[in-house]
């Protein structure tokens, strides 16, 4: 069966295949997974747009920079010194680092399309962590993306 200029249909028998699935549900062989010149990944040329995820790992990256950034700069501006006030911001600045570091691993999984989950909980971290911050917002959007692109994942 041909869709467009794209074939949906098993190498092997010749069913119909959908775009989420990876093994023939009448003969169980295997939806080859190839790469294309563009930057979109086909399963049995049935396309997928990795740029998405690319867009997605970029903004990550760029949260990630910035919250460590400004993590390490609260903890070296404000030492500790007893105070409540102290102690809070350089909490922040804890919470801003740690939230950069879980951001780095979002970006690192959007970019080689491998992990959605692992991504996913990354992002959701990144953002909890970041809450103190008011930034915690751009990373759940951001989750919100990675979720609504899940199947653009190689291994989702």
């Amino acid at each position: 069966m041909e869709n467009g200029n794209f074939p949906t249909s098993c190498k092997n028998c010749g069913s119909t295949i959908s775009g989420s699935d990876r093994h023939c549900r009448y003969c169980g062989a295997p939806v080859t997974v190839t790469e294309n010149t563009s930057q979109n990944i086909s399963y049995n040329n049935i396309k997928f747009n990795s740029g998405r995820l690319r867009s997605l790992g970029i903004w990550s990256l760029l949260w990630a920079v910035f919250a460590i950034a400004v993590g390490l700069f609260l903890l070296s501006v404000f030492k500790q010194d007893g105070s409540s006030f102290t102690d809070m911001i350089r909490t922040t600045g804890i919470l801003a680092v740690l939230s950069g570091i879980f951001s780095m691993f979002t970006a690192i999984l959007a970019f080689i399309r491998r992990g959605f989950i692992a991504a996913f909980a990354c992002c959701i971290i990144s953002s909890v962590l970041a809450l103190p911050l008011i930034l915690g917002v751009i990373g759940l959007v951001v989750a919100y993306r990675l979720y609504k692109y899940r199947d653009d994942f190689v291994d989702h």
